[in-house]
C-alpha cells in the first residue's frame, strides 16, 4: 500500500500500526480507517419496487422453467440486464426495467 495515495482522503484517515510478526520481527506501518457511513437514505415504495423487480422476475421465470419437460434442452444466456431462456416452443426474454 502506498500511504501517500490515501493521506489526503476525504473518506478516512491513516492510522499508525505496529507490532511483532510471527517470526519475531517488528513492523511499523499505517492502516486506512474509513469514516463511519451516514444513516441509510429513506427509500420510497417505488424505489423498493424497482430494486425488487428483477429478482422477482427471475424467480418467476425460474419456477416456470422447472416445469418444462425437456429441461435438458434448456439454455440460459447471460447478457447484462437481459435473461434469455429457450426450450422447445418456449422463449422467455426478461429485461430489467430502465432507470426513470
Amino acid at each position: 500500500m502506498d500511504p501517500a495515495r490515501f493521506a489526503a482522503s476525504p473518506i478516512g484517515d491513516l492510522l499508525p500500526i505496529f507490532g511483532t510478526d510471527g517470526r519475531g520481527q517488528t513492523y511499523e506501518h499505517v492502516a486506512f480507517a474509513a469514516h463511519p457511513l451516514a444513516a441509510p437514505p429513506e427509500l420510497g415504495t417505488a424505489t423498493w419496487n424497482r430494486v425488487a423487480f428483477p429478482g422477482l422476475t427471475y424467480q418467476a421465470v425460474s419456477n416456470a422453467v422447472r416445469k418444462l419437460e425437456e429441461v435438458g434442452i434448456l439454455e440460459q444466456r447471460n447478457v447484462p440486464g437481459v435473461m434469455v431462456f429457450r426450450a422447445p416452443d418456449v422463449v422467455a426474454i426478461i429485461s430489467a426495467p430502465s432507470a426513470a
